[in-house]
């Protein structure tokens, strides 16, 4: 071409090549141009001498370089070259859908022509791509010609397990695998415990598996998808320690929170502060989300968050006592499932502390009074792992969501070894209230069974001490009082002859005048109710069946197998200032108590918690008075609560809780006592 283009340029003057490239165009726009008679018989022969020249000149030179006088490469039968002075590019023919269709009806006349087509290459205006003829129909240089790019996508990219290796972090176990590699694709574990099914495929899941852990500690694993020529996914699994391998005895921090609880419509902060932690225990320490029951779906944005972040109630103080806000306008917000710190144990920095909020109120299936345990239920359970000391020490935090009356031990569990009996009695497995009874008035006689005047009723809170009631008292003046739990020393206008008495029958025929219940509840039996029962009979024990994971007969029989000692963070004793019991109240307990001069007073006490499913109940130490004069003895260091059986016809059986265990005992029936109500069913 630059043969042609040197020819060219010498046979026309400037002049005349202007003038022709102005008719070229002009052409191009369909418009005319009339040249000057004097010019048409030179160029007409400038144009004969430039075709002859041209097609002489084609066979001279097979490749073509435009835009430079440089020779094309020896491999190129065409080239576009760009100067410096001269840049662009290749400009193809621009056809729409019906201007290619109509090319296309020009080679397709017959099949040599279509043949020879192949290759033909347009700009589609259309589609805004570059298509080629391939003998058979347009391909778009878009998307049709070019290979796709091979692709892998894995949902979710991470798993979470609990300690017996059941995943709490979706419904299923399973991901979903999306990828256009015709081979499929391949996984690997760098943990033996985590498994993959299959390991290899074209399916679109997979299927993840963790073995027990057996361990205290929480570990972890990485799974690998991969696919040819795609980027790999990666899947982290996350596998909680094992709860139920892990031992309260020896673990358990002083002054500790061993639980915390909500109503089912509450989702407000719990504050756990754990103080005075001497460098014997200090360290590192990290709180977990260890467990969930059925009722949770933490996957769904259903479950429990931590923060190691202080609260926001400006008026909560652990120093004096004032009234704080209600916990349910500071919800835990942006928390996670694991927050963790570190405390030396010297100085002030000697303090665990973080928040514990759920995400959820529990309404869908929850039922206070008939509930079917199958899509309905009073309460729903998890646990939060705390480990301290460098996390070598682990203790568990139980909680509760629902205030219905629930089991339990249950008639399914097995009693522990070393038990007296070899099975439970469902009929003997009773649904507890989580609160102590009290009354509208205190040191008033009560309504019978909830009646009014003055019906018993439950705590607001289940730390709260409520009141303190004797077994039964004949005296008109003393016949179901509901006795304050705050108040040091004698009762003021006690008369101690007639508080020092009791009827010598039994609760059988004593219940339709002393029951102090609400409707609908009761008080719970050790053993017979219509005699004196010495054993007592553990068929007829709804305490010891139903709250000990390893009943056993007798007297004083401690039992620490299923139950802890501790606070209990229920949204009132947790954003308190924790004293000792009540001044002056002999043998009152050491930083266990909160609001210890009024009606309000809540403890410490004795968590008893199920170890087949992790369901817990908590009881304040709310101490007694004494059966002689009426003072107010352990407030804050013991719990006594009594059953409607009885010893003899001058004492009855009572639950015994002290940071020393649990244990059944009997005592005099003049003792004020506090009563926990189960179901009457």
């Amino acid at each position: 071409m630059h043969v042609f283009h040197q020819i060219y340029t010498f046979l026309l003057p400037p002049e005349n090549l202007l003038l022709y490239l102005k008719i070229i165009i002009m052409n191009q726009n369909k418009k005319t141009y009339q040249l000057p008679n004097y010019q048409l018989p030179i160029i007409n022969y400038q144009l004969s001498i430039l075709l002859t020249v041209f097609f002489f000149a084609l066979p001279l030179k097979a490749q073509v370089n435009i835009g430079s006088n440089t020779s094309p490469h020896p491999f190129s039968i065409l080239e576009l070259t760009t100067t410096e002075n001269n840049h662009g590019g290749l400009r193809l023919p621009q056809l729409n859908n019906v201007e290619r269709d109509t090319v296309q009806t020009k080679f397709n006349e017959t099949a040599t022509t279509a043949e020879a087509a192949k290759g033909l290459v347009i700009y589609n205006t259309d589609t805004d791509c570059l298509e080629f003829w391939n003998g058979k129909e347009w391909i778009s240089l878009c998307s049709d010609a070019l290979p796709p790019q091979p692709t892998l996508e894995v949902d979710p990219t991470s798993m979470t397990f609990d300690g017996n290796g059941n995943i709490t972090s979706s419904a299923t176990n399973t991901a979903t695998v999306k990828t256009n590699v015709p081979e499929g694709w391949t996984t690997s574990s760098d943990q033996s415990w985590c498994t993959v099914t299959p390991e290899f495929g074209a399916g679109t899941s997979l299927a993840v598996s963790c073995a027990a852990n057996a361990s205290n500690a929480v570990r972890t694993a990485t799974i690998i998808v991969s696919a040819t020529g795609a980027a790999s996914q990666t899947i982290y699994v996350t596998q909680n320690m094992n709860i139920n391998s892990i031992s309260e005895s020896g673990t358990v921090l002083p002054n500790t929170y061993v639980g915390a609880f909500w109503k089912h419509d509450q989702t407000g902060e719990r504050i756990i502060r754990i103080t005075g932690i001497t460098t014997a225990n200090a360290g590192a320490w990290t709180a977990s989300v260890g467990w969930y029951d059925g009722q949770w779906n933490a996957a769904d944005g259903d479950g429990i968050v931590l923060s190691a972040s202080s609260t926001l109630d400006g008026s909560v103080s652990f120093t004096s006592d004032i009234t704080p806000g209600d916990a349910e306008l500071y919800p835990v917000t942006g928390g996670t499932p694991t927050v963790s710190g570190t405390i030396t144990g010297i100085g002030t920095n000697n303090t665990i502390m973080f928040r514990i909020g759920l995400q959820k109120k529990f309404t869908t299936a929850f039922s206070e009074k008939t509930p079917d345990y199958t899509t309905t239920f009073p309460a729903r359970y998890a646990v939060v792992l705390l480990s301290y000391k460098n996390n070598t020490l682990i203790q568990k935090i139980f909680i509760r969501q629902g205030e219905g009356p629930d089991y339990l031990m249950r008639g399914n569990d097995l009693p522990g070894a070393g038990s007296d009996i070899t099975s439970r009695s469902a009929s003997q497995c009773k649904q507890f209230s989580p609160y102590n009874l009290t009354a509208t008035s205190l040191n008033q006689q009560a309504g019978y069974n909830g009646n009014e005047p003055n019906p018993g009723i439950f705590t607001d809170y289940p730390s709260k001490a409520g009141t303190l009631f004797q077994w039964a008292n004949n005296n008109t003046g003393y016949t179901r009082y509901a006795w304050n739990a705050y108040t040091s020393g004698t009762l003021g206008g006690i008369n101690s002859t007639l508080w020092n008495t009791s009827p010598s029958t039994y609760w059988n025929a004593l219940k339709g005048v002393h029951e102090t219940c609400p409707s609908g509840y009761r008080r719970p039996t050790d053993g017979k109710t219509d005699g004196a029962d010495t054993g007592p009979t553990m068929t007829l024990s709804e305490m010891r069946q139903s709250l000990y994971l390893t009943p056993k007969l007798g007297i004083g029989v401690n039992s620490s197998d299923n139950s802890v000692w501790g606070y209990y963070a229920d949204g009132f004793f947790d954003r308190r200032q924790i004293t000792g019991g009540p001044v002056s109240s002999t043998y009152s307990g050491t930083n266990s108590s909160v609001s210890r001069g009024n009606n309000q007073i809540a403890h410490t006490g004795c968590l008893f918690y199920n170890p087949y499913n992790n369901a817990s109940l908590f009881f304040p130490a709310a101490g007694t008075r004494y059966i002689y004069d009426s003072a107010l003895w352990y407030a804050g260091a013991s719990g006594f609560y009594w059953s409607g059986s009885s010893n003899s016809t001058t004492t009855a059986w009572f639950l015994l809780l002290s940071s020393d265990g649990a244990s059944q005992s009997n005592n005099g029936r003049p003792y004020a006592f506090s009563v926990r109500c189960v179901k009457d069913n």
